[in-house]
């Protein structure tokens, strides 16, 4: 049987022993070891987690719309009740009429979203108030002119202290909180990495992870940096709905709102 050689260094000892090697043949420059990629877990529950933020995220501030969008149906329709005072309350139901339509936009298109350079998110009366009353004037109530004119819309932030503030929707952090502390996050961690968890006799029960103080602030500041990458290009329409196929409709619905509060 013969000798089996290993690598080219061995192969040009062998040749010397009958030929002259050039040198040029010795100056080659072995391949390095490649570095290690992040395990396929890691980029599973990273991709998953932002989207359970996202979902979190989204679905909070679509309520507290819904919200207050329900408090002021009730008060236009208490308002038109009295027949005494229909002529007097009439302003006061143009107004919340006014906003109501504003926050319809809102949800839909992202309509009058003010963001400051903190990250915290308003919906404003205002300077998109007047925009909207001037499209209004213009197109009537042709919604095809008018809503992709809404899309273009942005704050001038110089005048955001100036507006009436219709809701201040919570920080991302608040989100955040919200999916770790909820024992579903830490179900579907346990499954993803129990593997892992069994080698290193860590965590037998999902519960065990979560009443760990110093991994759960661990698993908390790891969550927030990962919801800052929400920007990323990845992270578009299609890849949340490839989470969730049943509620495309929803996602769409909702998706350019998303966009102003991300």
């Amino acid at each position: 049987m013969k000798p089996k050689l290993e690598n080219l260094k061995e192969v040009l000892k062998v040749l010397e022993k009958q030929y002259e090697i050039p040198k040029h043949l010795y100056q080659i420059e072995f391949p390095k070891k490649q570095k290690k990629r992040k395990k396929r877990i890691d980029t599973i529950w990273k991709d998953y987690t932002i989207f359970l933020f996202v979902k979190k995220r989204l679905s909070t501030c679509i309520r507290m719309i819904q919200d207050k969008c329900k408090v002021l149906s009730d008060e236009v329709a208490n308002l038109s009740k009295d027949r005494k005072t229909y002529t007097y309350n009439r302003k006061k139901m143009i107004e919340k009429l006014h906003t109501l339509s504003h926050l319809v936009f809102a949800a839909f298109d992202g309509f009058g979203i003010a963001k400051e350079k903190s990250g915290k998110c308003y919906l404003k009366n205002g300077q998109s108030e007047k925009f909207l009353e001037s499209l209004s004037k213009k197109y009537g109530n042709d919604l095809t002119k008018i809503t992709p004119k809404l899309r273009s819309f942005e704050y001038d932030n110089s005048k955001i202290k100036d507006e009436k503030t219709i809701i201040k929707f919570p920080d991302r952090m608040k989100a955040v909180r919200a999916v770790v502390e909820d024992i579903f996050y830490w179900e579907q961690w346990h499954k993803l990495y129990k593997n892992e968890l069994y080698n290193k006799k860590l965590f037998k029960k999902p519960i065990d992870a979560k009443e760990n103080k110093s991994f759960f602030r661990k698993q908390l500041q790891e969550f927030w940096k990962r919801s800052t990458k929400i920007t990323e290009p990845k992270y578009n329409l299609n890849f949340f709905m490839n989470y969730e196929p049943k509620f495309k409709r929803y996602w769409t619905r909702y998706w350019r709102f998303f966009l102003k509060i991300r």
